[in-house]
């Protein structure tokens, strides 16, 4: 292997001449080993995690994991329990999980939301790290395209450049696995951190070929076209809720939209069913506060802000939400 090491490209000092060499490397290393395929039965109740079934997803991947414990059903109960705003029982679940699988590092991505949820960023950036070292010391264990997503993801937050895991990376993943879903959302999400819309917009489409009805997809779809194309962002965003009516992504944009366009009653309306799917959901409560304000109503307003940070009382998000959508209403005032 020449001596060169995975832990080499997500250095951001390293020469891009450097990280290119290193990243040919890197693909013959994780391409060397077979696909690994999901269950039949976890794919049903993947489907079911897609239409917002949450409840019943819940209830499968518990009974599941009592008979045969895997990460993947693991990974499902957590994503249901944290979009249902159950982030105690989630943590409890994954603190389970990576006892029983403590090598797997999509396991450890999701422990990532689960600690952010929780209040801990500290464990959050932790468990990046923990991905990296775990690539680093035993290549041969993380073949499959889905752990390539995660490991492409994971060295984007330690500085890797967002071009060489696009090309070096993601672009692998896919030629191995070109069905996995989510190699078009992590394309998707690099290129809208880089706002690079048209990118995002055709990482979300060429998923979409796949996955018509992937209400991730199109959400992200409508959030890369919505600065651009509203007539595309809109049917996109009507696509999403007929694929899971409580996606709570494609709420958010139309919670977004509706106070752009002051219509409060309809944000409000929308807030109400995302509360209901997630209580402490920390962006829906921050919304609600940005409408307190500009209905000129500060103790609502506060109230809402405490909502917001019942989970993660120095969430950044929350302020940083609360701060956009006003000074953009302030700007348009004047």
């Amino acid at each position: 292997m020449s001596g060169l090491s995975i832990a080499h490209l997500v250095n951001p000092r390293r020469t891009m001449a450097v990280r290119l060499s290193q990243g040919i490397t890197l693909l013959l290393v994780l391409l060397a080993g077979p696909v690994v395929a999901q269950a039949a039965d976890a794919t049903a109740t993947q489907r079911e995690l897609l239409a917002g079934n949450y409840s019943s997803v819940i209830r499968t991947a518990q009974a599941a994991i009592k008979d045969n414990p895997s990460a993947d059903w693991s990974l499902l109960l957590i994503q249901a329990l944290l979009t249902t705003g159950k982030n105690r029982e989630a943590d409890a679940a994954m603190a389970e999980a990576l006892a029983r699988d403590p090598r797997s590092i999509r396991l450890r991505w999701l422990a990532r939301d689960v600690a952010f949820a929780n209040g801990r960023p500290e464990e959050a950036a932790e468990r990046i790290d923990e991905i990296r070292r775990s690539v680093r010391d035993a290549q041969w264990l993380y073949r499959n395209p889905a752990d390539l997503i995660v490991f492409g993801l994971a060295i984007l937050q330690l500085g890797a450049d967002p071009r060489d895991v696009l090309d070096k990376v993601f672009a692998v993943a896919q030629k191995a696995d070109p069905k996995l879903r989510d190699v078009y959302l992590a394309r998707g999400e690099v290129a809208m951190e880089k706002h690079d819309f048209a990118l995002a917009a055709k990482a979300f489409e060429e998923g979409l070929k796949i996955h018509p009805a992937d209400p991730d997809l199109l959400s992200g779809r409508a959030q890369a076209y919505a600065d651009g194309s509203r007539d595309v962002a809109l049917k996109s965003l009507a696509a999403a809720l007929d694929a899971n009516a409580r996606h709570v992504p494609t709420l958010l944009q139309y919670v977004d939209h509706h106070i752009d366009a002051e219509a409060y009653t309809e944000a409000s309306k929308v807030l109400d069913e995302i509360i209901e799917i997630n209580p402490v959901h920390p962006e829906a409560w921050a919304y609600r506060s940005v409408i307190a304000h500009l209905r000129n109503d500060p103790e609502a307003e506060k109230s809402a802000r405490d909502r917001a940070l019942v989970s993660w009382a120095r969430n950044p998000r929350v302020d940083q939400l609360i701060g956009e959508k006003l000074s953009a209403k302030y700007r348009f005032a004047e």
